[in-house]
Order: structure tokens, then sequence, then C-alpha cells
């Protein structure tokens, strides 16, 4: 059953990820073969801006860049109601379609 989105609704993305030293809050923390780089995952705390007709999402960030990810990406949810009440301000405001400056 495919998720269900609505407009300015708070979402949270893990984004993959690769680095030398993965920061603090990462999850999901792999080592690569070689065990040079690490493969962890980040959570990105967005907000919906358009729900598109492709059974895809435009989602944006805190700084007003946009994403579309398809609706039936695992790594995509809703927030949780800890995430929107102790991360709240995560999120970027809704109904906003610049950054505030």
């Amino acid at each position: 059953m495919p998720k269900q989105f609505q407009v300015d609704e708070k979402v949270v993305y893990l984004h993959d990820r690769y680095s030398n030293q993965p920061p603090p809050k990462s999850k999901n923390v792999f080592a690569t073969k070689k065990g040079e780089q690490y493969l962890f995952q980040v959570e990105k705390y967005w907000i919906i801006s358009r729900i598109l007709a492709s059974n895809q999402i435009e989602a944006r960030n805190r700084n007003g860049s946009t994403y579309v990810i398809d609706c039936d990406d695992p790594r995509l949810r809703k927030a949780t109601w800890w995430e929107l009440l102790f991360k709240s301000n995560a999120f970027p405001p809704p109904g906003t379609d610049h950054p505030k400056v």
C-alpha cells in the first residue's frame, strides 16, 4: 500500500553518505571493503512542498533546496510525534517557498 502524504507535512529522509569519518549522529554505519571509508545514513528533516502526479513528492529543507522522491522510497517516512516535539527547529517552516533571511 503506497504511503499517503500531504502538503506541509513534515517528513524524515535517511540520506546515504560516504566519508572517512562518520558524524556522531550517523545511523547504519558500515565500513567499506578495505576499511578506508564508511557508508552511513543521516536523517534529513524536510517538509513536503508539492505532491506530484507520478507518485512522487517534492520536499524542501531549511535552506530552500528541493528534492523529488518517490512516495514508496523505504528511506522516506512521516515524522514521529517525538521528532515534531523535540526536533521542531530542524524542519523548515510550513508554507514558505524560500528560506528565512
